[in-house]
């Protein structure tokens, strides 16, 4: 295995066509001041990874790939653990990765997770491009993730489930011409309802995210709203919030002008109504 660092600083540098090959790699592996960095720049510069990639493991972990570098890996982890009960070193893997421009890559046949129990940053910019197989984004209890793709031709591509603020608490920002092909992305689930319907539309100015649940035929919904921001970068993983959580009548958004909701519904109403909701 390669680690990158305990108890003191390190850094690793492959460039120039240079290639370097491991089981497991761990940057900022240990426990207490283990900054450890790493960059892989240029053509034909590889790091191969026969087992995991594991970047901010119990320290700081920073890795930079750049102008066509490549790194892969069975399996990654960006943010891995929360760290030790040494009151002296107590913290979390704290990780960073940046793939930055054309030909640059980052290639999981397995597993990545961006904020498992630490927390972990992934940006993917100047069309880079990142592979998993499974990706997670804000993992386990405690873990924080966040990934930005960024800039025409910046992909993230998933072949297998991709869960976005799983256990922890996930981010995925998506802005100008970058993009996320994906098998599966969770949005909302309700694991606690298991015979309840969930449904979704979009608003027509692509800002809201509406979530209707309701319990089998029964016309009475619950409604969820979840502000996705900027139409042309939306935040996908943004948490959709309650509306209406009573279960006395049937909602159902029409139209929004800004952040006034404008909803039909048969509460009180039985010819309807249209009433207005501004949160």
């Amino acid at each position: 295995d390669l680690k990158l660092s305990n108890l003191s600083p390190a850094s690793l540098a492959i460039s120039a066509g240079a290639r370097v090959q491991n089981a497991n790699a761990f940057v900022g592996f240990g426990i207490g001041p283990s900054d450890g960095t790493a960059v892989v720049d240029g053509p034909d510069s590889m790091w191969i990874n026969l087992g995991r990639f594991v970047v901010g493991n119990r320290g700081l972990g920073t890795v930079t790939i750049s102008n066509q570098g490549r790194v892969t890996s069975v399996d990654g982890i960006v943010g891995a653990e929360l760290g030790t009960n040494d009151p002296v070193f107590l913290g979390r893997g704290i990780g960073s990765v940046t793939v930055d421009g054309a030909g640059s890559e980052w290639a999981n046949a397995g597993t990545m997770v961006v904020g498992q129990a630490g927390a972990g940053t992934l940006d993917v910019l100047a069309g880079a491009v990142v592979r998993t197989g499974i990706g997670l984004v804000g993992d386990q209890a405690g873990g924080v993730g966040s990934i930005r793709v960024d800039g025409p031709g910046s992909q993230w591509i998933s072949t297998g489930f991709t869960g976005i603020g799983f256990l922890g608490a996930g981010e995925l920002t998506i802005g100008n011409g970058g993009a996320v092909q994906a098998q599966d992305v969770l949005v909302y689930e309700r694991p606690d309802l298991p015979t309840w319907f969930i449904n979704a539309s979009v608003s027509e100015d692509g800002r809201y995210l509406f979530v209707y649940m309701a319990k089998g035929a029964d016309s009475r919904n619950r409604l969820y709203v979840a502000d996705l921001g900027d139409p042309k970068a939306p935040n996908v993983a943004a948490a959709p919030v309650p509306v209406v959580e009573e279960d006395d009548g049937e909602f159902a958004v029409i139209g929004n002008v800004g952040s006034t909701r404008y909803v039909s519904t048969d509460l009180g109403a039985p010819r309807r109504k249209v009433v207005a909701i501004s949160l």
